[in-house]
């Protein structure tokens, strides 16, 4: 069903605790300094505090990191 919303365009956003779990790091600081450094890509949508991605770009920064890496 998700493949059907993202040929739509129509991604469900995830928060930082899959972020977080997706990079390896525990700590939220670790997170935004790492998104501050441009070594994490920028949230997809920020509401107050709260920052959400687009799986389709958390898989991005996954390919590039470990392309990067060989």
């Amino acid at each position: 069903m998700n493949e059907h919303l993202e040929e739509l365009g129509l991604e469900p956003l995830v928060g930082s605790d899959v972020a977080l779990s997706l990079a390896g790091w525990k700590s939220p600081t670790t997170l935004l300094t790492a998104i501050s450094d441009g070594k994490f890509p920028e949230p997809d949508r920020v509401i107050g505090r709260i920052r959400k991605w687009k799986p389709s770009t958390l898989r991005s920064w996954q390919a590039n990191k470990s392309d990067a890496a060989t």
